[in-house]
């Protein structure tokens, strides 16, 4: 999901995006079922304006007004809860929020795909909760629509188009590239690859302090291998295409939760460059130098220090790529040795559950074949990634205003 300050193609699929609608097959009649404690009361709901629209879905800013006593009973706070009624008082509370809306013009013909995404979008996000995800707040089925937070900084797309042609410090670099590998970090620990991570995505707190990963549309969980091909291409991994070469007949590549490290690697260079990644290059032109000529956006004018970690991550071999929770150490690192920076402690409550999301983890290997790989070097406008030093592999009609005349009054 994403927000700016004025309509854009960020949210949903647009030309540049594969929606990945080829990882299972659905029923025609399937509907739209979700658990009664997760759906939105109308009454408590209203819609100011879009801030953001793409091919399947857009994102309106709205606002929520609701008492006290229900905010706890979603909260799940007994105590609280027993305290107020005792109290015999009803407070209210407004809060913006983001409301995702799927296929706004034509909620009648919504496909049986997008039903099933948007369930397994709404089930994921509701699941999962970090200080570096958007918080998932509600959702509705009649229409289709997902309720969050308002991030009120806007997306890490427009904040770095807003700053060019200068960079942000690198501290701040840092910090950000942080909050998305402690999100991803977590994400994994899950079960979920979100496979579509890139700067429209990200969205930052109203003071541009923190990062949050947004729109889940994409996203997948379980242990076996993906085969869709799914992303928006200039951060897609090269094992995500299947345009480049054709496949036999029924044959399909296969990806894993790495695909996620290489989209990583694309964002950490552009917040450090705060350039284009294959600036001037068609999609398909980006598909066939980064697959068949392991092009790589130039690393010369990088941190030398931050050069190894960007290159493992993108390297041809998703083996030889690090998991999140290796990156997140290399950041840490990062400031404390050379930008001399001791980083913000997290509580040890959030570390405790850190640590058994860890444990609860699908086989993800604690250290992967990428920790051999950050000793690297490269440099050049044009990076063959297989040329590096080798390695040993591991195993590894306008809807909105009928929809605000029914419902929101």
């Amino acid at each position: 999901m994403s927000h700016s300050n004025e309509p854009s193609n960020q949210s949903g699929i647009n030309s540049n995006e594969n929606d990945g609608n080829g990882d299972e097959n659905v029923a025609q009649n399937e509907k739209i079922t979700i658990d009664q404690s997760l759906l939105i009361d109308f009454e408590h709901l209203s819609i100011d304006f879009m801030i953001g629209q793409g091919a399947q879905s857009s994102v309106y800013k709205g606002s929520i007004t609701t008492n006290l006593l229900y905010l706890l009973n979603k909260s799940e706070d007994l105590s609280a809860i027993d305290s107020l009624k005792k109290l015999h008082c009803i407070r209210y509370k407004t809060m913006d929020v983001a409301v995702k809306v799927i296929q706004p013009e034509e909620v009648s013909s919504v496909s049986p795909e997008r039903k099933v995404n948007f369930v397994r979008e709404v089930m994921m996000i509701s699941r999962v909760k970090h200080d570096n995800l958007v918080e998932f707040i509600g959702a509705s089925t009649e229409p289709p629509f997902i309720v969050t937070e308002l991030m009120k900084g806007g997306s890490l797309k427009d904040y770095l188009h807003k700053m060019r042609p200068s960079c942000p410090d690198l501290e701040r670099s840092i910090s950000f590239a942080l909050d998305i590998s402690q999100g991803m970090e977590f994400l994994h620990a899950n079960g979920i690859i979100h496979r579509d991570l890139k700067p429209a995505n990200l969205l930052l707190t109203e003071d541009h302090m923190k990062l949050k990963l947004a729109d889940f549309g994409l996203a997948r969980e379980g242990e076996e291998m993906m085969t869709a091909e799914a992303g928006t291409y200039k951060w897609m991994a090269p094992e995500l295409y299947n345009t480049v070469e054709p496949l036999k007949r029924g044959e399909k590549t296969h990806y894993d939760h790495k695909v996620d490290i290489y989209s990583f690697a694309i964002v950490l260079w552009e917040l450090l460059t705060n350039c284009t990644p294959f600036k001037g290059m068609s999609c398909m032109q980006t598909i066939y130098a980064v697959a068949t000529k392991n092009a790589r956006p130039s690393v010369d004018k990088l941190p030398k220090d931050l050069v190894p970690l960007i290159e493992s991550c993108w390297a041809v071999d998703p083996a030889l790529r690090p998991e999140f929770t290796e990156i997140t150490t290399t950041l840490l690192d990062f400031l404390r040795t050379t930008l001399h920076l001791a980083p913000t402690e997290q509580p040890q409550q959030e570390e405790d559950a850190k640590t058994e999301q860890q444990q609860q983890s699908h086989g993800q290997e604690a250290d992967s074949a990428g920790t051999r790989q950050l000793n690297m070097k490269e440099s050049g406008e044009v990076v063959d990634v297989r040329k590096s030093p080798s390695r040993r592999r591991s195993s590894t009609p306008n809807y909105y205003s009928c929809f605000g005349r029914c419902f929101l009054g």
